[in-house]
């Protein structure tokens, strides 16, 4: 009876209906970006991917009656061959309802326009571009991970929270055929002004030299960036040359740049000149993982997964991002589950009823690895990871969330943050390395951890004027004046006297000096007859 029994049971394991994804993985490097590797992006989402199909096709509930199965190629990160791969994929059985990729922009913008033609969605589980974000020219497109545009909430929340009322931004204009950051800094502008914030706006292209120099002429203290690695290093030496950092100074930059970018090094300045203006720096990324301990739709936690992924891949191979893979995974599964059980749609008509499948995929909601799984508009309503430049590393300070709009800079492993006037006193010390204890002990050794202005702060001062400095004014302006009058009277009497030139310099002397002096009572007059000085007094703090 066993026997049977488990025949029964493989049977009915086996007779699943297969339901095929396409996949677009960068598995080996050929890519324009000098300072990325994007094999290492494939190598290390696969792992991730085929965890996924394990946990989706063992669930009791999601695609109880379908096994799902992922088909997928080597993209190269190179557009020809992407598009190439995907029109094989689409020409070739098995049908493929979704794609699953890909990582590059120059691969995915392509496709995703492509695939509209093909009414096959796509998602997305690394690419970040912000102009796949507009629905006129890619209605098909999804992404489990945050894209660039929502950097730009997270650092609006960041100034408000500290009350700056006043930055300055430096954006890399459209250069070798990308206006990926200028597209987000306009983005970026409206939501500061939708704030309140006062903005002095930057941009340049190859040489950021002019935009910095107009930044520290217009006295911006704080700085907010958009530009890619290789300029970052030019806009921090540019700072270091301009002076543009230490204790009066904030940098906020983008925080999806290669680990210890700036090491690099760059024509013009030392790495040690670059960690001088780059210490105390803000960044904005992506959340790796959700850091909340809740069961996500596959039954584990966040850790747990963590824990899994790592002893599925190799060192080497590592990415931090692998949860978004596995998100998307289980979004597609959901998105095909609803489709198909919910909507009643069998699977031969699925790609005729395309618009059910994006229906599905528009209202998806679960908990994932890396959160709540929303999407509004096709994008990821994700969280935001604020690091700041500690002691020569990046640490966390905080989280943002898109979904309900908080700044949590109390979030699980946040540390607390360290402003530039601290970190005079510790920088290329021997205490470096005891920075955190140093922070908790300030109070109590005098060293301020105090938030930059900014701006200059201008205040106008009343000063009292000591009374016996006005009485000795007040007698020698008097006796300047009953001197002229003298001489006066007698240059009257004898004016065709032969002294006359003398007695009317004289009378000359004493006028001008009785006018001066009285000018100067004036000035330290009041209305109420306190006597006080107006001093306007610049503070540079």
């Amino acid at each position: 009876m066993r026997q049977l029994a488990f025949i029964a049971f493989l049977s009915c394991v086996y007779s699943k209906e297969e339901i095929f994804i396409g996949g677009l993985f960068p598995l080996s490097r050929k890519s324009n970006d000098n300072d990325k590797d994007n094999s290492k992006i494939g190598l290390g989402i696969l792992p991730a991917v085929e965890l996924a199909m394990e946990h989706v096709n063992s669930h009791r509930q999601i695609l109880n009656k379908q096994t799902l199965r992922i088909t997928y190629n080597d993209s190269m990160c190179d557009m020809a061959v992407g598009t190439k791969l995907f029109f094989d994929m689409m020409n070739q059985p098995p049908e493929k309802l979704i794609l699953f990729g890909a990582a590059c922009s120059h691969v995915t913008g392509p496709i995703a326009e492509t695939a509209y033609y093909w009414r096959i969605p796509q998602l997305s589980y690394a690419d970040t571009h912000p102009e796949l974000s507009d629905r006129t020219r890619y209605s098909m497109f999804f992404r489990t991970i945050p894209s660039d545009l929502d950097y730009n909430p997270a650092r609006v929340k960041l100034v408000k929270n500290f009350g700056w009322k006043r930055v300055g931004t430096i954006f890399q204009d459209a250069s070798k055929g990308s206006s990926r950051f200028a597209y987000a800094h306009n983005l970026f502008v409206d939501l500061l002004e939708q704030a309140g914030v006062e903005r002095q706006i930057e941009s340049f292209s190859t040489d950021p030299a002019p935009a910095i120099e107009n930044l520290k002429k217009k006295d911006q203290r704080i700085i907010i960036g958009n530009f890619d690695s290789e300029m970052a290093r030019k806009v921090v030496c540019q700072a270091y040359k301009t002076n543009l950092y230490g204790v009066k100074y904030v940098w906020i930059l983008l925080g999806d740049y290669p680990k210890n970018w700036w090491k690099k090094g760059t024509d013009g300045c030392l790495v040690e000149e670059l960690e001088k203006v780059l210490q105390g720096y803000f960044s904005t990324d992506i959340l790796p993982l959700s850091s909340e301990e809740r069961k996500t739709i596959s039954n584990i936690t966040a850790q747990e997964y963590s824990r899994l992924y790592s002893s599925s891949v190799s060192s080497s191979d590592y990415n931090e991002f692998s949860g978004y893979a596995y998100d998307g995974i289980w979004a597609i599964a959901l998105a095909l589950h609803k489709t198909l059980n919910e909507y009643g749609i069998v699977q031969s008509e699925l790609r005729n009823n395309s618009d059910l499948l994006l229906d599905a995929l528009n209202n998806t909601d679960f908990i994932g690895v890396t959160g709540d799984v929303q999407f509004r508009k096709g994008d990821r309503v994700g969280s935001i990871l604020l690091q700041q430049m500690q002691g020569g590393r990046l640490v966390k300070i905080g989280e943002y969330h898109a979904n309900n709009d908080t700044l949590n800079l109390e979030a699980p492993n946040s540390s607390s943050i360290i402003w530039p006037s601290l970190y005079i006193f510790l920088y290329h010390s021997l205490v470096l390395n005891f920075s955190f204890l140093i922070v908790r002990l300030s109070p109590f050794i005098h060293i301020e951890n105090k938030q930059p202005r900014d701006r200059t702060r201008q205040r106008l001062h009343l000063q009292r004027v000591n009374l016996t400095i006005y009485a000795i004014l007040c007698t020698i302006s008097s006796i300047g004046i009953i001197i002229a009058l003298v001489f006066l009277g007698i240059n009257i009497k004898f004016r065709n006297h032969r002294y006359e030139i003398i007695i009317n310099g004289l009378h000359f002397l004493g006028k001008e000096l009785g006018i001066y002096l009285w000018e100067g009572i004036s000035l330290f007059s009041h209305i109420d007859n306190q006597f006080i000085l107006l001093i306007y007094t610049v503070y540079n703090l």
